[in-house]
């Protein structure tokens, strides 16, 4: 466990178990560390997820042998996705136990698979009252995993450490018996970009004048202020608008940024001139209009540059980069000639004014449906708190109709674009954050966190957890599924989740801060109120709204306006 603190955990996530007494009390002994006592192992995992994101930094799993580390498996496949940094500890039986009917006894060799960065098996190692032969092993492996995690591309590690009884101490405190040894200090290295590719890069911008920089989810979300001023410097200088999502953590909201970036995609074509070049960063937008679009439209030349992996979801990019994505820009800006494309970035100013009008008729003559509710709770947030976007239809409506939050760390789930593990996440999230966090989530998301409102009962600081009720499953309305006729009685019995239940007994149960309300204009109050509670808060948003009933109403009306009218 020195040697995780030496090479930068700072928080270990422990599920309790009796094989894992070894690392647990390990952990538990070593003031450094801040640990989490987490039941559940689905719950803890998420938990650690949330930390990293909030971080940036490592964060240790340790759970016990048998089954309690499958139920990492999610998590770990978030992880590898979104490329965070999880260091995952299983304790395990002995060799002589493997294969021969032993209680709880499976074989976790490389249970994981593709998932994980690497697979570590520490062999016989510690004995909690003697002196192992391995110690120097153990301190080694343990650098190495830190280090391979958060190497590029970051992602998950799982090491298999085999403890054999006796577990339990005859002393106590342990550190008179901590094995000692040298600790490497490590420094994991930084993707570049060669001087060859960031001058290919400027080549291309210098014989493209209509293009547009498209941020999808970071490797990293949150707040990231570095690459948000290196983005800026950048459209700056090539005289594109930035068209980013809540989930890129870099949007903001001077002009170089198109507010309803998901509406354009579906708008292009209607009175816009066509861009001729895309510069991709680092993820594609989440909207399938942008799929669609870019799909459509093989002409348009498409630059990736991505932080830490090969990403052309349609092969059909032009030309990929993989580095790190703040120097890029950078080193692009300092050869780039500025150019004033002023008429190029009037049309997105234009586009922009024209969408927000029919996002406000729309918004006003649905005042309490579900997308209403998610833009008032976006505009109530200030800048001091961390936003937990859940994923679904919030994500979608979130994007479709943007409020442009002041908050300016915005953490998003986005690898595997999973529901599950949302409330752990947020709670992990609060653990390390002091200024308010507040989770918007849907109902469906919320059943399948149940073990997340164990969490709620401990956390301290203010976390507030909207979720917004609207009989779940509303999104197989808005897919090609929901548009074939005379099938809604299949997709109420088969997705569709009519009458989701209150969450106000779950709430009880764990004894959680709980208010409901169907009306926008309580949301402010409710909100405000819940971030100034030391504790968590869970605001129902009910409503029997969605917007999947005029979300092509809104893009028809915004393509008629844009076909009518012309930029001043």
């Amino acid at each position: 466990m020195k040697s995780l603190y030496a090479s930068g955990i700072q928080h270990v996530v422990i599920s309790p178990g009796s094989r894992s007494t070894p690392l647990a009390l390990a952990a538990l002994s070593l003031p450094q560390l801040q640990c989490h006592v987490v039941v559940d192992e689905r719950s803890a995992s998420f938990f650690a997820l949330g930390q990293i994101r909030a971080t940036g930094l490592a964060t240790a799993l340790i759970c016990t042998s048998g089954s309690a580390g499958a139920h990492y498996f999610p998590a770990i496949i978030e992880a590898s996705l979104s490329h965070l940094p999880l260091v995952v500890i299983t304790a395990d039986r002995p060799w002589e136990l493997q294969q021969c009917g032993a209680n709880q006894t499976t074989c976790q060799q490389n249970l994981y698979g593709a998932h994980v960065k690497n697979f570590f098996e520490l062999g016989e190692t510690i004995e909690i009252n003697g002196n192992p032969n391995n110690a120097q092993h153990a301190i080694r492996v343990g650098a190495q995993a830190v280090y391979t995690a958060m190497a590029p591309a970051r992602g998950p590690v799982h090491i298999n450490a085999r403890c054999r009884k006796p577990l339990d101490p005859t002393r106590w405190p342990l550190d008179s018996q901590t094995p000692t040894g040298n600790i490497p200090n490590i420094s994991p290295p930084t993707q570049l970009l060669s001087d060859e590719a960031v001058n290919t890069i400027v080549n291309i911008l210098h014989t493209n004048s209509r293009g547009i920089i498209v941020c999808g989810p970071g490797p990293m979300t949150g707040e990231n202020p570095s690459m948000r001023d290196a983005l800026c410097k950048f459209a700056a200088s090539t005289g594109f608008p930035i068209l980013a999502e809540l989930a890129s953590g870099v949007r903001g909201t001077d002009s170089a940024f198109v507010q309803h970036a998901s509406s354009y995609f579906s708008c292009v074509d209607a009175g816009l001139l066509m861009p001729e070049l895309i510069v991709e960063i680092h993820r594609p937008l989440t909207v399938s209009s942008y799929e669609q679009f870019v799909s459509h439209h093989p002409e348009i030349q498409r630059l990736v540059i991505s932080n830490d992996r090969f990403v052309d979801f349609t092969a059909s990019a032009s030309a990929v980069f993989v580095g790190d994505i703040s120097d890029a820009l950078q080193r692009a800006n300092r050869l780039l000639q500025p150019i004033s494309r002023t008429d190029w970035k009037d049309q997105f100013r234009f586009f922009d004014a024209v969408a927000t009008r029919e996002m406000i008729a729309i918004l006003k003559s649905n005042p309490d449906c579900d997308a209403s509710m998610l833009h008032e709770t976006l505009l109530c947030l200030e800048r001091d708190n961390v936003l937990c976007l859940g994923n679904s239809l919030i994500v979608r409506d979130a994007e479709l109709f943007p409020s442009s939050p002041a908050c300016k760390k915005i953490l998003h789930q986005r690898g595997a674009s999973g529901i599950d593990g949302l409330i752990s996440a947020a709670a992990g999230t609060a653990s390390v954050e002091k200024k308010g966090v507040v989770l918007l989530l849907g109902d469906v998301s919320a059943l399948h966190d149940l073990g997340g409102f164990a969490l709620l009962h401990s956390v301290t600081s203010p976390l507030v957890v909207l979720i917004i009720n609207n009989n779940g499953g509303q999104i197989f309305r808005q897919l090609p599924l929901g548009r074939i006729s005379d099938i809604d009685d299949i997709l109420s019995s088969g997705f569709v989740i009519p009458g989701t239940p209150q969450f106000k007994g779950i709430c009880d149960m764990f004894n959680i801060h709980y208010t409901c309300t169907s009306n926008r204009e309580h949301i402010h109050q409710l909100l405000q109120d819940g971030l100034r509670r030391h504790g968590a808060t869970v605001i129902e948003l009910s409503t029997n709204t969605c917007s999947t009933n005029y979300r092509q109403e809104y893009i028809q009306a915004l393509r008629q306006k844009l076909a009518q009218e012309k930029p001043a």
